[in-house]
């Protein structure tokens, strides 16, 4: 973006800030001189990331520190009951940059942004583009692994450790990702029991697996694929559904195991309300392969890939985000009984920064 055009979009930009900052309702309000402070932050950084190249690597590693300085302004001004605030030229420049990075991934397929083994298949790298913008670029520098070999999966078949693969893992937030192709996944017996193992084995170890196929390539379907998983493992269906943190049995998961749920649930709103522009850029692309002869009447493009829980109706995202005070009233409900029992100095120690790292969410 060259000079010129930087101006006619970071000037617009500040002056607007200015002028919603000096409307009478948000200049009388208590919150008003944090506010001031925080819009200027956002508006150096946002000016910075504009001097970059649309697309290239140094702008997008500045996309998560900006959508996160974004979505608090957005959330605070509505908690604080302030007049709403669009951002929409904000959102409309840092979306145009993501696309452009992901367009050059896809196009890619992900070979020299992290695929180990050169290209992946284009539905891999379709589910790579939506992990990015669910994940990668809500919370800086989170590791993203493709291609894991994690030593704690041992092969029932073998006996030996580092032989099963997952696709996709973000081991920060406990959780894998593998794309069910047609047609190995789903006629492949020594494949499938592989896929079967790997589900039902990885809760053991604190972590989750979610097995997308084509046909769950859309990005609603795979805000509510993750959360409701994550949701059901960690047992919070009824907390969320009902708005009650008395419905959570302690025993089903820990404290650590709830904030990570209520990270990756509030990165899932962030990306839908931040990058809707990006997410539906990718929907077209994945509606143009799903319609494509190579997926005609697939399994892969027609049921839905296996998941580890299947006994609760899934919840839309808005409804989950809305209720996570709950689930964090059960975190803290269930951090404290266990603080008070504890008898171990090294525990009280991870209780207390597990309580730390909640703040902010």
């Amino acid at each position: 973006m060259n000079r010129a055009e930087r101006n006619t979009i970071v000037g617009p930009v500040k002056a607007n800030h200015a002028a919603y900052l000096a409307e009478n309702n948000v200049a009388s309000s208590p919150h008003a001189d944090g506010l001031r402070r925080r819009f200027a932050n956002f508006a150096r950084k946002f000016q910075a990331f504009t001097r970059k190249s649309e697309g290239s690597q140094n702008a997008l590693k500045q996309v998560a520190n900006l959508a996160r300085l974004l979505f608090g302004l957005q959330e605070d001004i509505r908690r604080f009951g302030l007049p709403a605030y669009s951002f929409d030229s904000e959102k409309r420049i840092i979306n145009r940059s993501i696309i452009a990075g992901l367009d050059t991934r896809l196009t890619s397929r992900y070979d020299g942004f992290g695929a180990p083994r050169g290209p992946t298949s284009f539905g891999e790298a379709l589910l790579h583009c939506y992990l990015d913008l669910f994940i990668t670029f809500t919370v800086m520098q989170t590791p993203k692994e493709i291609g894991a070999k994690p030593s704690y999966l041992i092969n029932p078949r073998t006996g030996n450790a580092g032989e099963l693969e997952l696709d996709v893992t973000f081991e920060d937030f406990r959780l894998a990702f593998e794309f069910q192709g047609y047609p190995s996944h789903y006629s492949d017996p020594r494949t499938q029991a592989k896929d079967a193992f790997k589900l039902a084995e990885l809760p053991a170890h604190s972590r989750i697996l979610i097995p997308v196929n084509v046909s769950q390539l859309n990005s609603v379907i795979l805000e509510s694929l993750i959360a409701n998983s994550i949701k059901d493992l960690v047992g919070v269906h009824e907390v969320v559904a009902y708005g009650d943190s008395s419905r959570f049995t302690p025993a089903t998961a820990s404290p650590q195991q709830l904030l990570q749920f209520s990270k990756t649930v509030q990165r899932l709103y962030l990306a839908e309300t931040i990058f809707r522009t990006a997410l539906s850029w990718v929907d077209g692309k994945a509606s143009t392969y799903l319609a494509a002869p190579i997926n005609a009447g697939t399994v892969s493009a027609t049921t839905a890939a296996p998941r580890r829980i299947t006994v609760n109706q899934d919840l839309d995202l808005a409804t989950i985000y809305a209720n996570l005070r709950y689930v964090t009233e059960a975190r803290r409900r269930n951090l404290k009984k266990n603080y008070r029992s504890a008898s171990s100095p090294s525990w009280i120690d991870r209780a207390w920064t597990v309580e730390f790292d909640s703040r902010p969410v």
